[in-house]
């Protein structure tokens, strides 16, 4: 699977890109651990989807993609 670059404007108003990297750090920081805590992957996976009528594997896909938002388009500063 390819990459997208992706091109962010900023309007007036808007969060400072450094704000929205914390939160995407914060998000997939925080799946991870619901994935590596106590409750089983499938289990997890099972109660999403119970509660939102979507697939499980959709779900699966989604809990996956969240998790590694962080690595697949955040730089650490300095390093580009």
């Amino acid at each position: 699977m390819t990459k997208k670059e992706i091109a962010v404007k900023r309007s007036e108003g808007s969060e400072p890109i450094e704000v929205i990297a914390e939160h995407i750090t914060k998000i997939s920081e925080a799946v991870a651990s619901l994935m590596n805590g106590l409750l089983k992957e499938k289990t997890i996976v099972l109660l999403l989807a119970a509660s939102s009528g979507l697939g499980k594997r959709d779900i699966l896909k989604v809990l996956r993609a969240i998790e590694s938002l962080g690595a697949d388009y955040l730089v650490e500063e300095g390093s580009e």
